[in-house]
């Protein structure tokens, strides 16, 4: 919890990989109902990038990210560009 309040990019970096890591185990189910399925996009979460990379390029699917935040990690330091209030 404490890593969240730092500033330091290298640790925000480290918890962004660490985020991506966790569903990386996700990636045979997203190749096997992408080659099942045969979507004409394949459009991917915050956390999915590389997964969705993975699956696109070896089945020829073009792929696109759906990314809501423009910072990782919110905060006085990072101020969203448009507020959702």
């Amino acid at each position: 919890r404490w890593a969240v309040h730092l500033k330091s990019e290298v640790m925000q970096k480290l918890i962004l990989a660490n985020s991506e890591r966790e569903f990386f185990d996700s990636e045979p189910a997203v190749f096997h109902w992408a080659s099942e399925e045969r979507p004409e996009l394949l459009v991917f979460g915050f956390t999915m990038a590389t997964v969705a990379m993975i699956a696109s390029e070896a089945l020829q699917i073009p792929v696109m990210g759906f990314v809501l935040q423009p910072t990782s990690l919110p905060s006085k330091a990072y101020p969203p560009i448009f507020p959702l209030d």
